[in-house]
């Protein structure tokens, strides 16, 4: 499997041909020209591969030759992939991601209106996911931050509709709440945060859809517990584990999941309803490891429903949990110094401190962390939503979401490929990945020529379709760039780095270049047309004759 397989494994196809087909709207109006499927993977490519660059500078510089101010590192230069800078622009301020009717409904509230230029990309990925990928035994609930620092507010018409600011989070910006595969850190379904007034109207719809407002009223849980709901709904009666962290536990939340055929274990912190905080926050826990706990049985069954535990580690913690039991789980290792030697004057020493915890504990903190570590891959390594500037925030959103699935794909590559063609790290995986973007041939017909170039001359080139590829060729001995020649089209003095697969020999780079300039990149170019009517079409062939 190459990264772009994973890539488009990832990616859910619904989403590229809504892309297309908004954007190619956009750009007849605009009176450019419409887009292919492949030369929107190659925009999307060039996307990663700024962001992976680590460029912030001005995106024209790397079409010009000045993207590296720095002595010793080469100068960035973007024209060899085929796309110019216009073209980029072009196809930048055109793109949409969700279908959003041009003037707002009548009826609709604005908010609402804004959020459609993202909710059709969020839906595509949670209807592909539940359809297409089966997870493992447990699943973890947790928020992620899309970083925006600009206009925001509900309160103008044309900044981001909901801005959350988290104090324990490391950016600001629009909040997604997600659930994830533990054993391969997917992102499994996604869930826009928004205002309380949108979230009131979204429950109230449901409710009355389903026609239980009673219930809906009646429960304490709230808002975390309905959310909780939504995100596992795919994967209802199938008995997996689901792990959450304050904002989703609660003893509401346990019942709900049990009631849903799953099992649950959560760490309780505000929503304390129907938890035996004072109980527990009471009880005599001396040292690190030490626990106390509590169980709800049931009257007729004699069996365990529900347990609430509170363990102290550096502090004291609470949970709620209906499985996993309460035996000794692997214990926590620690390294720490500490001065044995109380003269004063030894060095401190080396020791390892253990903490024994729950098997229920243990199971919770195992799949924890997976939802930050993909945030982290996200915003610290992969960096879409830093180095890409734009002054709007729809389109901020939708390359933090790209973001994720450019992760997911990286996390499922290094899943199922061998440990040998495993990568090193996720910046080389992103590096593949906008290569292979750029060079793909998604939509181009590989032609009998094309996949046998030694055919060429024997008569299989007559019978081939000729193509339009990329040269071999490189400027030098040293350069990393492709050679240019001038198009061979009469009339036409346009360099390029393409030519025409069928008069030139793939395998050999010092035989003579036939080149022309690439319809998908030179705006109204007929330059390789004009040359397969007069070189390789019928007619001409049987004229020759």
């Amino acid at each position: 499997m190459s990264p772009l397989q994973a890539f488009l494994h990832m990616m859910p196809p619904a989403q590229l041909s809504l892309m297309l087909e908004l954007t190619n709207e956009r750009l007849v109006e605009k009176e450019k020209q419409e887009m292919t499927r492949q030369e929107l993977l190659r925009w999307i490519g060039v996307c990663v591969l700024i962001a992976a660059i680590n460029f912030r500078g001005r995106r024209r510089n790397l079409w010009e030759g000045g993207g590296a101010p720095l002595k010793y590192l080469p100068s960035y230069d973007l024209r060899a992939m085929g796309m110019s800078r216009n073209r980029f622009d072009d196809i930048w301020y055109a793109v949409r991601w969700s279908r959003q009717p041009p003037e707002q409904p009548h009826g609709m509230s604005s908010e609402q209106y804004r959020w459609m230029l993202v909710d059709n990309f969020v839906d595509n990925i949670n209807e592909y996911r539940a359809r297409t990928f089966v997870p493992g035994g447990h699943l973890e609930a947790d928020e992620s931050i899309i970083r925006w620092y600009g206009v925001g507010g509900s309160f103008v018409d044309a900044g981001i509709p909901h801005y959350a600011a988290i104090e324990r989070k490391p950016d600001n910006g629009a909040e997604i709440q997600n659930l994830a595969d533990v054993a391969s850190g997917i992102m499994l379904r996604l869930k826009i945060v928004k205002s309380a007034a949108e979230e009131e109207a979204i429950a109230a719809a449901a409710a009355a859809d389903e026609d239980n407002n009673e219930e809906v009223a009646a429960d304490e849980g709230g808002k975390g517990t309905r959310v909780l709901s939504e995100l596992v709904a795919p994967w209802r009666d199938s008995g997996r584990l689901v792990t959450a962290d304050a904002f989703f536990a609660s003893v509401e939340a346990a019942v709900k999941m049990k009631e849903a055929g799953l099992f649950f274990i959560g760490n309780v912190k505000q929503c304390s309803r129907r938890f035996p905080v004072e109980v527990l926050g009471n009880a005599t826990l001396p040292k690190r490891g030490c626990r106390s706990v509590l169980a709800s049985i049931n009257d007729d069954t004699g069996e365990t429903e529900l347990v609430a535990i509170a363990w102290v580690d550096r502090n004291r913690r609470f949970f709620i949990a209906t499985t996993c039991g309460l035996g000794e789980g692997e214990k926590i290792q620690r390294k720490h110094l500490r001065q044995l030697d109380k003269s004063g004057r030894a060095p401190p020493d080396k020791v390892v401190i253990e903490v024994a915890q729950p098997k229920a504990i243990a199971k919770y903190y195992k799949g924890a962390g997976t939802i930050d570590r993909h945030n982290r891959i996200r915003a610290d390594e992969l960096r879409l939503d830093r180095n890409l500037g734009t002054r709007h925030w729809d389109k901020r959103f939708n390359l933090g979401v790209l973001g994720i699935i450019c992760v997911d794909a990286f996390l499922f590559f290094q899943q199922v490929v061998s440990a040998n063609n495993r990568m090193t790290s996720c910046l080389e995986f992103f590096g593949r990945l906008a290569d292979e973007l750029v060079d793909n041939q998604e939509g181009i017909r590989i032609t009998r020529a094309a996949a046998d170039p030694g055919a060429v001359g024997n008569g299989a080139a007559d019978a081939a379709e000729p193509t339009v590829r990329k040269t071999i060729k490189m400027k030098n001995k040293e350069s990393t760039h492709r050679a240019q020649g001038r198009c061979g089209c009469k009339g036409c003095t346009r360099k390029s780095i393409f030519v025409c697969s069928v008069c030139t020999d793939a395998t050999d780079p010092d035989q003579k270049q036939f080149w022309f300039c690439n319809p998908t990149t030179v705006e109204g170019s007929e330059c390789f047309a004009e040359h397969v009517h007069v070189k390789h079409s019928k007619a001409h062939r049987e004229g020759d004759n």
